[in-house]
């Protein structure tokens, strides 16, 4: 398997929840993300996990907060990247500066989704408000045409789209203070714990100068007797420690200075075990 085929695959499993998270307001501007054969052939509830409304659903009548843990629970390919949407826009900031950010966040990250439709989802969950001159915009505001009268007879004039910035809600600075990937990754290993060599052996091979490239990582633990019965491939644990920060791409799979320590922590459960 390939290093792009690897970096899509959690974003081809949140496809259908992008679709549903899309706005009204969003559509109408065209700013989502391509659609991809994947997308329109996934069904409703891929990658919700069982018991967990959808992000949609969760944004609807509930507290802004479950409403962002439930996106950044479907969106997990994409957490890094929302919180760090969040984190950017604790103060207004311009569309453009948005869409710089985002850029910079995914340049070792790639994906499908852009700025706006991330913007999106996160306005949708309740973590994100468009606002200009200090006053929120509602997508009806933004929208909706002036009505006009001439000679008696209404016509419908387009309105002038008014400058707008991005700027994070309580609720959502208030879900970006509660993540704790070192926690993630503890609660992940205590559930796999019959993989903890698997992992320690991934994070050794990509803590090297180069990292390690989807092949080496293959070849190290696709044919180990753990992951024959039930069948695992390298990715699984590779998608799983990306997910709690612990891994990262630059041309190859590295080791965060996070999961540095995580390391160290696994190797000691390991010689205990």
């Amino acid at each position: 398997m390939s290093e792009t085929t690897m970096r899509q695959t959690d974003d081809d499993r949140d496809d259908a929840m992008a679709m549903a998270m899309a706005t009204t307001a969003e559509r109408m501007a065209k700013v989502a993300a391509p659609i991809t054969a994947a997308e329109a052939t996934a069904p409703a509830t891929a990658g919700a996990p069982d018991g967990m409304a959808s992000p949609a659903e969760a944004a609807e009548g509930q507290d802004p907060a479950e409403a962002i843990r439930s996106l950044l629970g479907h969106m997990a390919a994409r957490r890094e990247v929302l919180l760090g949407i969040v984190d950017f826009c604790r103060e207004p900031r311009t569309v453009a500066d948005v869409e710089a950010r985002v850029r910079e966040l995914q340049a070792r990250n790639v994906s499908v989704y852009s700025a706006a439709a991330l913007c999106a989802m996160l306005e949708e969950a309740g973590a994100l408000v468009r606002e200009s001159g200090g006053e929120r915009i509602t997508g009806e505001r933004q929208f909706a045409p002036n009505v006009e009268v001439v000679d008696g007879v209404e016509y419908l004039r387009p309105r002038r789209m008014p400058a707008t910035t991005w700027l994070a809600t309580e609720a959502g600075t208030r879900v970006l203070g509660e993540d704790d990937p070192l926690s993630r990754f503890r609660a992940m290993i205590d559930e796999e714990r019959v993989y903890m060599p698997i992992y320690l052996r991934v994070l050794e091979l990509c803590d090297r100068d180069n990292g390690a490239s989807a092949k080496e990582l293959g070849e190290a633990v696709d044919h180990e007797p753990l992951v024959q019965n039930p069948r695992l491939f390298a990715q699984h644990f590779v998608e799983r420690l990306e997910r709690c920060d612990v891994l990262s791409w630059d041309g190859g799979w590295r080791v965060t200075d996070l999961g540095r320590g995580a390391r160290e922590e696994l190797a000691l459960m390991v010689a205990d075990r």
